[in-house]
């Protein structure tokens, strides 16, 4: 008996060990690969890398290593090199479209293979329509730089104007796609359609766009044009203001193009106007993101003009719900902190301006600043370091809801796990829950084919995306009415957090005019479901009851990193479309659901895109559902309005 008992503990201890062998395996190759890629010299840094995909060839992140191997070739100059890593990052690929323009665009940004990235071009745009039954705007935008970089002009407008045909003409006038039009001017202007190409040049600038006012300043330099290049933007500020559907947006873009590209006079004087009707026209609707930045805006505008206390009052109002994207928040508030002496606050400030990328002209000034300050060290890179690492993991505050407020605020986020973008809005959603409990907020999350494919995606998550008219990663929706799509890496996740988390406690104040009382069970894989749901609105007509199930944690790491996506939505019932009320005051509904066929039904949708593509498309398909990791979502939405009335939040139990 006691050999037994020496056999069970030997196994017992060997499977221990086995374990944390594997768990230390794994600690090892992410803080390998974190070594690697913190490199600075790229030939050491490739070695690395490919010393680390020989060792674990099954490494979670090999895609996204192969990626690496690729960018950093390019760092390096050696063509053959180069081709040797795109070879290698192709040869491997689950999603090939993808991979294919990726390899397109780095050959056409550096000049090298173009013959080759014309052809992978072409392989991406087809297997992608292929696939998704559509054409992609960013995959025909890199066929056109193709052609521009090999001197192809005509054929790089004709096929960015077809790609710009797919969008909605309001997309012309979006910010976010502020890349893609000054390409179109850019070959507009080699085409010699000179007037009506810089005039979408100088609008992208408004924009923020760099590269379209570099350009601008150079051929106002260079040519001899019957118009002067403040001509020019002052047809673009006139043309935005006319066509913009929401006039303060409008203001306060068109406000800070025209005070950065005038030294004074009149185009600044303007600029001062609108940017004052911005603020002065900020009210209780108005989002916390557009309340920062009309006063960024007219922040920067006060210190151009060189009254640098208000310039300081009005940005340090923007700056709470400000990323470190927004470069002149921090290059001008940090400036007119340098203007009346403050130089500890102006290198904080630009330190605030770099956590998300490096903008050349606040890092000029935190070179500047750093060896008057710290004489004795740390290194300005140390500080840096320091910064992100304390910004990425800042802690947050558990919420506590007044006791009679039964108000429940929903959060929704459209994302995708090879979404890079998506990082920032992922995190600030994790902070989220940690921060408020279930009779406060509900979460669903999303999964789209937003850039690639994602095996966590259905028909049910596209079909609320339509519903939105959500067609970019990340957006956030909350209340259904509030929507934010600005993304980011890590270090953005705090700025988002923030503007959500005043969102959500604005919204709590709202009186819920719904009552919903929702339980589950399941017993083995059966799932049973029962809502009960009643309304005081007098007009039910609209309104619609939704029931989502959710899976609190699946585990997938794709191209953005993310190794744990929570509340990802599996299933809407009855259906995406929801359960109308009509003109009745109160829905019940029940069901019963096998989850082995929910799962079979999951598996046939992502099946189908491989069939589709003829080809392996997803590296793993998260069609399981683990029955005790399960949530049930009920929420009333206004089909109409899109408001949320109410939701309510149950875990799922046996």
């Amino acid at each position: 008996m006691a050999n037994i008992y020496y056999k069970i503990l030997m196994v017992a201890f060997i499977l221990i060990c086995m374990f944390f062998i594997q768990t230390n395996a794994q600690v090892n190759t992410d803080s390998l690969y974190n070594a690697a890629v913190a490199m600075k010299d790229p030939i050491q840094k490739i070695k690395a890398l490919d010393d680390l995909l020989n060792k674990y060839p099954t490494i979670d992140n090999a895609e996204g290593i192969r990626s690496s191997l690729f960018i950093t070739s390019l760092e390096t100059k050696d063509t053959l090199l180069v081709m040797q890593k795109a070879q290698e990052l192709i040869k491997n690929a689950v999603d090939v479209a993808t991979i294919y323009n990726r390899v397109a665009y780095y050959f056409a940004a550096n000049g090298f293979w173009l013959d080759s990235a014309l052809a992978y071009s072409t392989v991406a745009n087809e297997e992608y329509e292929k696939a998704q039954g559509r054409k992609r705007v960013p995959f025909m935008d890199t066929k056109a730089r193709v052609y521009f970089k090999r001197g192809e002009y005509t054929q790089a407008l004709e096929t960015q104007r077809q790609a710009l045909a797919i969008y909605p003409k309001e997309r012309e006038w979006d910010p976010n796609y502020a890349e893609y039009y000054f390409n179109l001017a850019l070959y507009m202007y080699q085409n010699n359609l000179l007037q009506d190409g810089l005039r979408l040049m100088a609008r992208t600038s408004f924009f923020g766009f760099e590269d379209a006012t570099k350009l601008l300043d150079e051929i106002f330099q260079k040519e001899k044009l019957q118009f002067t290049k403040s001509d020019i933007y002052k047809a673009a500020a006139d043309e935005y203001l006319k066509a913009a559907t929401d006039i303060n947006v409008a203001r306060s873009v068109v406000a800070l193009g025209l005070a950065k590209q005038s030294a004074g006079g009149r185009l600044l004087d303007e600029a001062y106007e609108l940017a004052n009707a911005g603020v002065d026209a900020i009210d209780a609707n108005t989002s916390f993101e557009q309340e920062s930045n009309r006063y960024t805006t007219l922040g920067v505008i006060n210190v151009i003009r060189g009254d640098y206390k208000t310039g300081i009052e009005n940005l340090n109002r923007a700056i709470k719900y400000s990323t470190p994207y927004d470069t002149d928040l921090y290059f001008y508030l940090g400036k007119a902190y340098e203007q009346i002496g403050e130089n500890k606050k102006a290198f904080d400030t630009y330190l605030a301006g770099v956590l998300a990328f490096s903008p050349e002209n606040i890092m000029e000034r935190l070179k500047a600043l750093h060896p008057v300050l710290y004489i004795h060290g740390p290194a300005l890179d140390e500080i840096i370091k320091t910064e992100v690492l304390k910004t990425e993991n800042f802690e947050v505050a558990h919420f506590n809801k007044p006791k009679d407020n039964n108000k429940v605020v929903l959060a929704e986020l459209f994302t995708g796990s090879e979404c890079r973008p998506c990082l920032a809005s992922d995190y600030a959603y994790d902070k989220l829950i940690e921060r408020y409990d279930s009779n406060t907020l509900a979460v669903l999350e999303y999964h789209l084919h937003i850039p690639a494919p994602d095996p966590m995606t259905n028909s049910d998550t596209e079909a609320r995306a339509k519903f939105y008219g959500v067609n970019s990663t990340p957006t956030s929706i909350i209340e259904g009415t509030d929507k934010s799509s600005a993304g980011g890496n890590k270090a953005v996740a705090k700025s988002r957090f923030n503007v959500f988390t005043s969102t959500i406690e604005n919204f709590l104040s709202n009186d819920p005019k719904a009552n919903i009382s929702l339980k589950s069970s399941i017993k083995k894989k059966n799932l049973s479901i029962s809502c009960n749901s009643s309304t005081s609105e007098i007009n039910t007509n609209d309104l619609r009851l939704h029931i989502v199930l959710a899976e609190e944690k699946v585990h997938y790491k794709g191209y953005n990193t993310v190794a744990e996506h929570r509340f990802v939505v599996r299933k809407m019932f009855p259906s995406s479309e929801g359960l109308a009320f009509g003109n009745q005051k109160e829905l019940t509904y029940s069901n019963n659901i096998n989850l082995n066929q929910l799962e079979d039904s999951l598996k046939v949708y992502l099946d189908s895109m491989e069939k589709r593509a003829n080809r392996k498309v997803f590296k793993e398909k998260k069609y399981q559902i683990n029955p005790d990791n399960l949530f049930l979502v009920a929420f009333v939405q206004n089909n109409v309005t899109k408001e949320i009335i109410q939701a309510s939040v149950t875990r799922v139990k046996k």
